[in-house]
């Protein structure tokens, strides 16, 4: 985007150093993931932008910071970069800084980020569940092939959106697909309001979250993961959920057992009553095989071939590391390393393997939230052998559980045991999977 055209969205009150031609290869508004792609970039406009208190009573932001009053540091350990200031900003800028003027920061951004999705004529799919969002996403991106685009992120809020959206989004895909994760109850409807779907995919409902802002039970969580449906055109609903086989849509209405929950624009609504018996899962859990059945059933709903989808879900692979394939002392195991939850391991307690283990080798214990991990004493006969490390022993009250302090175990177990392995929050501290890491506290 050049000068010319950023001028078309937003109030320019003045301009430094920057010429006409000049065109911007990155809006950098916000951290997203590891921000490596900056290397890549020639002209980097970047926007120092604000949190305040008011943004945290929303609950997408952790704490409140202001990059305005920084922009000298900022300014002077990237001089190649420009920048987009308010007026009394421009007593702080270096001599020679290149940069922008404009009334408000947060409020350009909001501009350029509604054009860009304003042009977009793409389809947008968003999928909102209690667990495996990002991973049917993933799956979704993966049956739709090289036109669809997804974004990632621990934890969308709305600048990482934002950012995503101006610098990524563009007409070459035909399809933009994003998951919507509640933290507090307006989260959801901001997604469908912003984004508009015109498919809303409801994955599942479980009981996290609870006591969070103003969700006090399951059904809470259910009515307010049903708002995703408010602003959609269409809609996917996994009918075999407990939770969302409550939810029924008549007349431009959703209901929750009967009562009114909120108007919705979805006129298609297809619910998932089984799993597709002719995918073959990535892994073997009853969670994988919904994943990709859902995935189907998106990638049909916008006309792809069965033949075609079929061909590229059972060659697909699960995204950013949440569950994946890996040898440990010459032996298969399923890795997850993701934050520790105990609905992740009732996901993996339901499985298809003729033999199989869990080993625990680190739980979360610094999290969002505080998961109550004696409940995972219930799965524990769901596994014909059971490995903690010890010194989450505290947790434990079967007599079934081996407890450990080295993974050299590991080496007698018989190979045709499938290992389900887990360690909390390895991907936070880890970029790859490594035997000695995983075994190391």
């Amino acid at each position: 985007m050049d000068l010319n055209t950023l001028s078309e969205i937003i109030n320019i009150k003045d301009v430094k150093n920057i010429n006409d031609n000049t065109i911007f290869d990155y809006f950098r508004i916000t951290k997203y993931n590891d921000d490596s792609i900056l290397k890549e970039k020639n002209n980097i406009l970047f926007f120092p932008v604000t949190i305040t208190k008011n943004d945290l009573k929303d609950g997408w932001y952790i704490s409140e910071y202001d990059l305005r009053p920084k922009i000298n540091d900022v300014a002077n350990n990237n001089p190649s970069y420009y920048y987009v200031i308010e007026e009394n900003m421009v007593k702080d800028m270096p001599v020679g800084s290149k940069y922008i003027v404009v009334d408000n920061i947060m409020d350009s951004i909001n501009k350029i980020f509604q054009k860009k999705l304003s042009d977009y004529k793409g389809k947008i799919i968003c999928v909102t569940g209690s667990v495996g969002k990002t991973t049917t996403v993933g799956f979704i991106k993966q049956a739709l092939g090289d036109k669809a685009l997804r974004i990632y992120s621990k934890r969308i809020t709305p600048l990482i959106l934002n950012n995503f959206v101006i610098n990524f989004l563009n007409n070459d895909y035909d399809y933009f697909v994003a998951e919507a994760s509640l933290w507090y109850k307006n989260h959801i409807e901001y997604f469908s309001k912003t984004l508009k779907p015109d498919l809303a995919v409801l994955l599942n409902v479980c009981d996290e979250h609870i006591g969070i802002g103003d969700i006090k039970s399951i059904s809470d969580i259910t009515k307010f993961k049903s708002l995703l449906l408010k602003y959609a055109n269409n809609a996917i609903i996994n009918n075999m959920d407990d939770e969302l086989k409550k939810l029924d849509i008549r007349d431009g209405m959703v209901y929750y057992n009967g009562e009114e929950v909120v108007n919705t624009n979805a006129l298609n609504v297809i619910k998932i009553n089984d799993y597709n018996k002719l995918v073959e899962p990535y892994i073997k859990t009853k969670l994988t095989l919904l994943e990709e059945t859902i995935a189907f059933e998106v990638a049909k709903f916008y006309k792809v071939d069965d033949y075609t989808i079929l061909n590229r879900l059972n060659n697909a692979q699960t995204v950013e590391n949440r569950v994946v394939k890996e040898k440990v002392y010459d032996h298969d195991v399923i890795f997850d390393g993701d934050v520790s939850g105990v609905a992740r391991f009732n996901n993996f307690a339901d499985h298809y393997y003729t033999k199989s283990c869990l080993v625990i080798c680190n739980l979360t214990e610094d999290g969002e939230e505080n998961e109550p991990y004696e409940k995972l004493n219930s799965i524990i006969d769901k596994f014909d052998e059971v490995y903690v490390y010890e010194d989450f022993k505290k947790y434990f009250n079967n007599d079934k559980i081996i407890y450990f302090n080295n993974l050299d175990f590991i080496k007698d177990i018989p190979k045709d045991t499938m290992i389900f392995m887990h360690y909390g929050s390895y991907y936070r501290v880890y970029n790859d999977f490594n035997v000695n890491k995983v075994g190391k506290r």
